[in-house]
């Protein structure tokens, strides 16, 4: 299913995940994503709960991230999968819809 050319949306079956042994792992805190990409986020999560039958706060107390970056096209792939799922979820979050936080150079 595509939403935007900015964003792709999959489902797989959990043992159909992609290679990551190549893929960097990177960590929610050190991203900032623009409001695009949140959208798309969240409304992948409610899809989910709605899909499932869940409270949002159900899924979102159960729900497991993971964040690759494709470092050759400059993508980030977020995983999201929970015990409840019988699949796994990933959004593709184009590069210029996210960016990498930096640390503050002030003087303190």
């Amino acid at each position: 299913m595509q939403q935007e050319s900015s964003f792709k949306v999959a489902e797989r079956a959990l043992g159909q995940e992609p290679r990551r042994d190549t893929t960097p792992r990177v960590f929610l805190s050190g991203i900032i994503f623009t409001s695009g990409a949140r959208e798309t986020l969240g409304k992948t999560v409610k899809d989910i709960a709605a899909k499932l039958e869940l409270p949002l706060k159900t899924l979102f107390a159960s729900l497991f991230w993971e964040i690759y970056w494709q470092t050759e096209i400059g993508s980030l792939v977020v995983v999201m999968r929970a015990e409840c799922m019988e699949a796994e979820v990933s959004v593709e979050i184009a590069g210029d819809q996210w960016e990498f936080k930096t640390r503050s150079t002030g003087v303190h």
